[in-house]
């Protein structure tokens, strides 16, 4: 690569840096399990952990980061550095010495967070016993929290009740109506304090139950509230909704084939880069050729079992392809391929996990850019699949 390629690719990295896990260059453990992952209260693990399971239980006590996946996640333990998770449900009890990020359904909070906690989730609740650092930063249907923030609290919500101490600002979008004026969407208890400002956007007057509660100045910008805001709305949380779980599902087949297909996803990264002109006339061939082959197939009802195979190997082709190409992007990034001596021996990435969670986050930011995003997308999947097929090809031959 170039050098202005290079410092192109180091402004998008830095863009990106602040949602990537600190310490990823320390060791790192991983668990998958299609019920239950634990780790017991008399266990450490040196350096990160990843998980990934239907139930998750943290007991024991992490040294670097933990990322998880699942139904259920549960932390009680201490971790060192960050807690990044996404689950239906998700509650926090231990000592968090890092930042909070959280994709749920129903999150809870109730231990110390020195640094930030950053949510998207249906329902959040700051139990009396959280006590963050820093700032708050949250998307949600309803947010709760009696416990104490040290710095400033962002959000969007439909409902909010603040209880405890806020050691700053308070800044809030309610998504309240103009067809239900009773409703009050932001309710401030006489528990409370706010050292700072209290600026909130809404239709609704907000509930204050004691005025001295607030220090600085209550701001009431005036929602619109009209039934195209709402729509938009919608629209934006849905494509915001969408975007995240797009970055969490491919992180998590992304981390699918680093633990179960290392190898196998760094010679793919190899050939991708080798040959990427090839490959990806392969892959357009291969993705205009094969519905149109499966519906011949269908046709002749003779063949309609084979064309149904076909389509679901197609679909899951298609599927996997963006984050198995986020993968070659993140080795790009790490130096794997700056050599351009064909002698030299390429380095090993500096870590599996770092490169393929930077290279999905770099790519899925890219394809969030309109236009650009959709023709992206289609060369990557093409790359992919044109990769994966002449693999099997050369596997073929070999036999």
């Amino acid at each position: 690569m170039t050098k202005t390629s290079w410092k192109k690719l180091f402004v998008v990295v830095a863009t990106v840096a602040i949602i990537l896990p600190g310490g990823v260059f320390a060791s790192n453990q991983v668990s998958s399990g299609n019920s239950n992952v634990v780790v017991n209260k008399d266990q450490t693990i040196d350096g990160n952990y990843y998980a990934v399971a239907s139930n998750v239980e943290i007991k024991g006590h992490v040294k670097g980061d933990l990322i998880c996946a699942g139904e259920t996640v549960t932390v009680s333990g201490n971790i060192d550095g960050d807690v990044i998770c996404a689950a239906q449900i998700i509650d926090v009890t231990g000592t968090v010495g890092g930042s909070v990020r959280l994709l749920a359904r129903n999150a809870t909070i109730a231990s110390p967070v020195l640094r930030n906690i950053t949510v998207v989730a249906g329902a959040l609740y700051l139990s009396p016993k959280a006590d963050v650092g820093m700032d708050t930063v949250f998307l949600a249907d309803k947010f709760n929290t009696l416990g104490n923030i040290n710095g400033n609290v962002f959000g969007a919500a439909e409902q909010v009740y603040l209880g405890g101490k806020i050691g700053e600002s308070v800044n809030l979008k309610m998504n309240d109506s103009t067809d239900d004026t009773t409703n009050t969407p932001l309710v401030i208890l006489q528990t409370a304090k706010i050292d700072g400002d209290l600026t909130y956007e809404a239709v609704s007057d907000a509930k204050i139950e004691k005025r001295e509660t607030i220090k600085g100045q209550i701001i009431k910008n005036v929602s619109q509230g009209s039934w195209q805001d709402g729509v938009w709305g919608s629209v934006g949380s849905l494509w915001l909704w969408s975007k995240i779980a797009a970055v969490l599902s491919a992180m998590i087949i992304g981390l699918m084939f680093v633990i179960f297909f290392r190898k196998q996803s760094v010679i793919m990264s190899d050939k991708m880069v080798e040959s990427p002109k090839r490959n990806i006339l392969w892959g357009i061939l291969i993705l205009a050729l094969t519905p149109l082959i499966c519906l011949f197939l269908l046709i002749t009802l003779i063949g309609i079992p084979v064309a149904i195979i076909l389509m679901m190997l197609w679909a899951i082709a298609v599927m996997v392809a963006k984050p198995l190409a986020a993968i070659m992007i993140g080795h790009v990034i790490m130096g794997r391929y700056k050599h351009k001596q064909k002698t030299k021996k390429r380095p090993e990435p500096v870590n599996p996990y770092t490169s393929m969670m930077l290279g999905v986050v770099v790519t899925y930011a890219l394809l969030s850019i309109p236009f650009v995003g959709m023709i992206l997308a289609y060369i990557l999947a093409a790359w992919t699949v044109g990769t994966i097929t002449l693999m099997f090809r050369e596997l073929r031959l070999k036999e």
